[in-house]
């Protein structure tokens, strides 16, 4: 009965009309997809060079867009690229001087490079279109509004307890079932899947690892599970043999979807599975060689991505630190949309905890977001109880002694979830060294797992 208060809110928001232009813009020619794409990313260059001090400048030199305000975009890979290094150095210069108008928050995103950055965020305008992209994507998966939805995240609110009274009414008109991807000992997995079963939800959302954490154990204990439509993994990378054993105990085929904080959800996986479809009305992406020129179908390169609804602070040939590989040819399913083969993404392990049970990586990189005296990081666990964080500070001057107050919050974070008797150690050093294929792992563990199943493939 309150579902309806949840879809007339989205309405309001502008979502669902938004939606409608997506389902219509998915099975568009070729030739109007692009003729969309010219007109969003025109738009948002004369935005950047009338209101953005920092791309004022460097768009005239460029000849992407001249004195008067002209857009040429024959220019545009002419642009500067964007990194975190520029976001941090300009800071103030890369916000919209209409930022005051506009409903904005501050976010922090590390990406594959282990950087953390700050960036800000519209919530309304730029949200609303995300929101609408996410539901596109889910319809794909055979999920459609109304529906009842599983979704195994990370939730660190929940780990202090019940959750409130206005938390369980939001679930409640969405139709979902939240599960705590960070608490997944064997109590809780035999609890996740009788909620599952009762529960009944038509799609599921996972982190890919902890839904193949959750699937490995419904399979050796020989546990019987409901079967969605299909099931939705997004967050880090999946691997063949995780989607194989998620299908197979799930028996509902995974759709891969790929995103970040910065830029939203992106490119996602369509019925064919052949790779994954880019949103073209919402980001142009670019996949670059070495050298900086565009790679072709086959070519594996540095991605480079733009965000067509990102006015308060524009994201305009942003390097997000992953690397991909254009499809060779067209997927079959109609879409005209651009098709990645595949994203390289960052890597996380599952930590092990001191009673026997797995806690998804990336809850142990959320305590170091926000710190901005930190250049990169890794956590590697060493012992169930014993973790050393190796940081890479930005100023060499930092000290256990000046940031004593952040590390003492990170000690609590990682506390809440290990148990009081878990200790971290912190080593400050100059750098990390990436894995062989250049990748930063932002957690490693050398914990054995408690099954003796060895570990999911490194990267």
């Amino acid at each position: 009965m309150i579902h309806p208060v949840y879809l007339y809110r989205l309405y309001r928001l502008g979502v669902l009309p938004k939606l409608r232009t997506l389902r219509a813009a998915q099975w568009a020619p070729a030739a109007e997809v692009q003729r969309m794409q010219e007109e969003r990313l025109a738009a948002l260059l004369s935005h950047a060079h009338e209101h953005v001090p920092y791309y004022r400048e460097i768009l005239e030199e460029c000849g992407a867009v001249d004195h008067s305000g002209r857009v040429d975009l024959s220019a545009f890979t002419s642009i500067p690229l964007l990194d975190k290094d520029i976001i941090r150095a300009k800071g103030d210069e890369l916000l919209s001087d209409d930022l005051d108008r506009r409903p904005w928050f501050r976010n922090y995103s590390g990406g594959s490079t282990g950087e953390p950055v700050a960036f800000i965020q519209e919530s309304s305008e730029d949200a609303s279109w995300d929101r609408a992209l996410t539901f596109l994507f889910d319809e794909w998966s055979g999920h459609r509004l109304g529906d009842r939805w599983a979704l195994l995240w990370g939730s660190e609110r929940d780990l202090g307890g019940p959750p409130s009274l206005r938390v369980r009414y939001h679930r409640r008109t969405r139709r979902v079932l939240v599960l705590n991807a960070f608490r997944m000992d064997r109590q809780r997995m035999d609890d996740y899947v009788r909620q599952l079963n009762a529960f009944r939800p038509r799609h599921i959302l996972a982190y890919a690892g902890s839904l193949f954490e959750l699937s490995r154990y419904i399979h050796e204990n020989e546990l019987e599970v409901c079967s969605p439509a299909g099931i939705m993994t997004s967050a880090e990378s999946i691997y063949p043999e995780q989607r194989a054993l998620i299908e197979s105990v799930f028996r509902a085929p995974v759709f891969d979807r790929y995103g970040s904080r910065e830029a939203g959800n992106m490119a996602c996986e369509c019925e064919q599975h052949r790779g994954l479809h880019v949103a073209a009305p919402t980001h142009r992406v670019e996949i670059l060689r070495d050298d900086g020129s565009l790679a072709g179908p086959g070519e594996t390169g540095e991605l480079v991505v733009t965000c067509f609804e990102t006015f308060a602070m524009p994201l305009i040939r942003y390097r997000i630190g992953d690397r991909a590989t254009w499809a060779d040819g067209p997927c079959s399913c109609g879409r005209a949309w651009p098709l990645l083969e595949q994203v390289n993404g960052r890597v996380m392990d599952a930590f092990v905890t001191p009673g026997g049970g797995t806690i998804d990586g990336c809850y142990f990189t959320m305590g170091f977001f926000g710190c901005d005296w930190i250049r990169s990081f890794q956590v590697v666990q060493e012992q169930p109880d014993t973790l050393r964080a190796f940081l890479v500070p930005r100023d060499p001057a930092v000290t256990r002694h000046t940031v004593a107050n952040d590390l003492s919050k990170y000690d609590e974070h990682v506390r809440l979830v290990l148990g009081p008797g878990c200790r971290t150690e912190y080593e400050f050093v100059d750098s990390i060294t990436p894995s062989p294929q250049g990748k930063h792992r932002y957690t490693i563990s050398l914990v054995p797992r408690p099954d003796g199943v060895p570990r999911c493939p490194s990267p």
